[in-house]
């Protein structure tokens, strides 16, 4: 289980790094380990990206909840 635990920081780490570097908010300010929330930009089609992620890389991203 260690080995499956520092697998899931490492990347969650990655994960939020990218998203910082794209010049994305994360949110909480204390983000959880299994879940990274990234508020996409006004003007971004989230369901696209979202679309183009599974399809390109196999990848499921959830919506958010109304304004979220």
């Amino acid at each position: 289980m260690h080995k499956v635990y520092e697998r899931i920081q490492a990347l969650s780490r990655a994960s939020i790094e990218a998203a910082r570097e794209m010049g994305l908010e994360i949110f909480p300010e204390t983000p959880s380990p299994s879940l990274t929330a990234i508020r996409i930009p006004d003007g971004i089609d989230g369901v696209k990206i979202r679309a183009d992620m599974e399809k390109t890389s196999k990848v499921i991203v959830m919506g958010g909840q109304d304004l979220l």
